[in-house]
């Protein structure tokens, strides 16, 4: 939500958009890049939502290209963890991490 806020104010960025980032071996996250697109992850994330009785986010995206209000999408700490706890639990839902390790 940060990086969204900060996007907005400095760059008038809104929609979709995707993060790179590098995790060191102490945990510590680097952000190194913002993808201003769909990703690869963007369906994947769509059955998320679905799965959550949520339209997928890409209808959130094009809401607001077309400057409408997206104020009905759930609040994104309480539906990051939600994600986190159903991905621990046995419900179904394809969750997609990818990553790569650095020495």
């Amino acid at each position: 939500m940060r990086i969204a806020g900060w996007a907005w104010d400095k760059h008038r960025l809104k929609g979709l958009f995707g993060l790179d980032a590098l995790l060191t071996a102490d945990g510590e996250v680097y952000l190194n890049e913002i993808n201003c697109r769909n990703q690869g992850t963007t369906e994947v994330s769509a059955v998320n939502q679905q799965l959550r009785g949520l339209p997928p986010f890409w209808i959130a995206h094009l809401t607001a290209m077309l400057d409408h209000s997206v104020s009905w999408l759930p609040n994104p700490d309480d539906f990051n963890a939600a994600t986190v706890d159903l991905a621990a639990g046995p419900a179904p839902g394809p969750y997609c991490l990818t990553g790569q390790i650095v020495n």
